[in-house]
């Protein structure tokens, strides 16, 4: 899955790996069924808060395609996934990078 790249103070940001938590939240946060229980309960996770609303925006306007659209075109959503995911990495440390996988928190 290719990743839209950033230039942030002159740098590429690498992508995020397809096994880290942000890019399981944001594939669900744009999902037609949106978060559940267990969505919500990682967002608990103290480490995640400074992503919570990056990923509330992201549901917040993947909502808004799905009430306009029978059949959302995935071009768009695919398109605010991978807007999320620059604006999830920027947030990133490398440790987080590192760090934050699913297999953390099954």
């Amino acid at each position: 899955m290719s990743k839209v790249p950033r230039v942030a103070g002159g740098y590429l940001s690498p992508p995020l790996p397809d096994n880290h938590v942000l890019v399981w939240l944001a594939r669900a946060a744009a999902s037609h069924t949106g978060f559940t229980a267990g969505h919500h309960q990682v967002l608990t996770d103290p480490t995640l808060a400074k992503f919570r609303d990056t990923l509330e925006r992201l549901h917040r306007n993947a909502r808004g395609i799905h009430a306009k659209h029978d059949v959302p075109t995935d071009d768009r959503l695919e398109w605010l996934i991978d807007a999320a995911l620059v604006d999830l990495t920027d947030l990133c440390t490398p440790q987080e990078r590192r760090r934050l996988t699913v297999n953390r928190y099954l």
